[in-house]
């Protein structure tokens, strides 16, 4: 009689556990009402939510630029004041461009395009997942007329309608797969002209590039171009190495760190070139002494994603 009973009670639990086994299983399995689980149900979960800041969810794995390693974007929020160097001239020194991609600094690169080691330089960094900018020759004010399309000159220039600025940019945008956008080689000239950047930054729109006003000039109409297109663009804001001294260099850069402390606008862009003297004040350069000032280097990737996310 004492076994009948073990057996019994035993068999009712068993039966017990499998009704309440099926029951979760049901509702772990059960959809939202919009048929993926909502964001309260994942977060009552502890499951992260982290995407990336302008991307669909959907899309969200394929985003193009993501914060580097060391700016996570849970962070980035309280980045207020950012500093992003843009190595211009890069594609004809190998060697120059080594000793730059050796060092532990966020700096964004802009390719000239057609130099004999455009391609390989390109290659190399979207390898080491480095982003950088397709650096386009445009015409400057010492620059005769009807010479576009001369690599020794220009690419784009005054007096070039819409089908020749897109036959001549569509090349160049093709030859450097994997750049997040577009600056200025020179162009005093060329980016005066609205109608003409107007054709340049249709092009980029295309391409889902941004685009990098060099400022080169005190009459540049280049970024207003871009917004009013309704790309994301970027303007420079100082020019680190117009001296080819290294400690002159070091100084132009604490400057543009100072600048960012103390101007109104908390977020800049400076423009460096790939020559020694600049590779030396570089390798000099400590991220840690920039971040005791409240400054912090970013991409320019970087800083234009923070400027998203203010904006929203």
């Amino acid at each position: 009689m004492r076994s009948r009973r073990l057996l019994v009670v035993l068999l009712t639990g068993l039966c017990a556990l499998a009704v309440i086994y099926a029951f979760n299983a049901g509702v772990s399995e059960r959809p939202g009402l919009d048929g993926e689980f909502g964001e309260r149900d994942l977060q009552e979960e502890g499951v992260s939510l982290s995407r990336d800041i302008g991307q669909p969810a959907d899309q969200a794995d394929e985003a193009k630029t993501p914060l580097s390693p060391d700016v996570t974007l849970a962070e980035s929020a309280d980045l207020a004041q950012v500093l992003a160097i843009v190595m211009d001239d890069c594609g004809g020194n190998m060697e120059l461009a080594k000793r730059v991609l050796s060092l532990d600094l966020p700096i964004t690169w802009a390719i000239i395009p057609n130099l004999r080691f455009s391609s390989e330089t390109a290659s190399l960094l979207s390898e080491s997942g480095v982003p950088f900018l397709i650096h386009v020759p445009m015409q400057a004010i010492s620059d005769p007329d009807g010479k576009a399309g001369d690599p020794r000159q220009y690419y784009i220039g005054t007096g070039m309608n819409d089908v020749a600025v897109r036959n001549a940019l569509s090349p160049l945008l093709d030859s450097l797969p994997g750049a997040y956008g577009v600056n200025n080689h020179r162009g005093s000239k060329a980016t005066e002209d609205r109608e003409l950047m107007d054709s340049v930054m249709s092009v980029l729109l295309e391409r889902g590039l941004f685009f990098m006003d060099s400022n080169t000039s005190k009459r540049t109409v280049a970024y207003e171009a871009a917004l009013d297109m309704g790309l994301a663009a970027a303007k420079n804001s100082r020019f680190l190495d117009n001296e080819s001294d290294r400690a002159k260099i070091s100084e132009q850069i604490d400057k543009a760190v100072s600048s960012v402390k103390k101007g109104k606008k908390s977020r800049r862009v400076a423009i460096c070139h790939l020559r020694p003297e600049t590779v030396a004040a570089l390798e000099t350069l400590s991220l840690d002494d920039i971040a005791k000032k409240g400054v912090q280097l970013v991409t320019l990737p970087q800083l234009m994603e923070l400027e998203e996310l203010s904006d929203e």
